[in-house]
């Protein structure tokens, strides 16, 4: 799966779509080249005290406005594969064709020494 992410966050694909699952925070500090940011708590009603789905409807909606588009093949990543699982299966869900890079972040940066990108730029 590194190899594809690889791919992916040097030549843009209009077919596939890089999601960082990860807090804002954690985002904007630094993610891989091309990834758009849904955090998987968005995905919830009410994280603290409600921790159910939003409807499907308002998911899609989630995803369109980070610019996931209906037909697209999502790869999601966090740390370390945790929250990813959360919004590979939101993925799944909606009917999207997903896949998770289970080393995420730590393979990428940590172990791999790959560059990531500041801030809320994709690139």
């Amino acid at each position: 799966m590194l190899e594809e992410v690889k791919r992916l966050s040097e030549q843009p694909s209009k077919t596939t779509v890089l999601v960082d699952s990860r807090p804002e925070k954690r985002y904007t500090d630094g993610h891989i080249a091309g990834a758009v940011h849904v955090y998987w708590q968005e995905t919830l009603v009410d994280a603290k005290n409600k921790p159910v789905f939003l409807p499907p409807d308002k998911l899609k909606e989630l995803f369109a406005s980070r610019g996931i588009a209906p037909g697209q093949r999502l790869v999601t990543y966090c740390e370390v594969g945790l929250q990813a699982s959360h919004d590979y299966f939101i993925a799944k869900y909606l009917g999207y064709d997903a896949a998770m890079f289970d080393g995420s972040i730590h393979e990428w940066s940590h172990m791999n020494m790959l560059p990531v990108v500041a801030g809320k730029s994709l690139r």
